[in-house]
């Protein structure tokens, strides 16, 4: 551990298990990058919660995660890694691609606006 934080300089990085999922929306706003490394998903929605909060995610190539914004989908470890250390690094660029994901988020994933599209489905509009 020590010869990474030699070479590559110290990071917070927490690898968090157990959380209450009422205590999840304040680690994830919290947090200056959200990291899915899932070999599986089909809605993660723990890249719609970063989205939401507005924290650039990081995440593997699964479910629908390379259609929406405010992240990097990475396919390999080395990209991981390299997106990582960018968006550490530049904090402007992350503040950029988070606020885009949070902006998605707001008009696509609203309760409310989900709400009216299942009535119009039920209704057969």
């Amino acid at each position: 551990m020590l010869q990474f934080a030699k070479k590559y300089g110290k990071r917070k990085v927490y690898i968090m298990t157990n959380i209450k999922r009422d205590q999840i929306p304040f680690y994830v706003s919290n947090a200056s990058i959200s990291l899915l490394g899932s070999t599986w998903e089909a809605f993660p929605i723990s890249i719609v919660e970063a989205m939401a909060s507005g924290t650039p995610f990081i995440s593997t190539d699964v479910g629908i995660v390379k259609y929406l914004p405010g992240g990097k989908v990475i396919n390999s470890i080395l990209e991981m890694s390299f997106w990582i250390n960018t968006l550490a690094d530049e904090t402007t660029i992350a503040h950029e691609i988070g606020l885009t994901g949070r902006k998605f988020a707001e008009k696509h994933f609203s309760e409310q606006r989900n709400v009216r599209s299942l009535e119009r489905i039920l209704k057969g509009n």
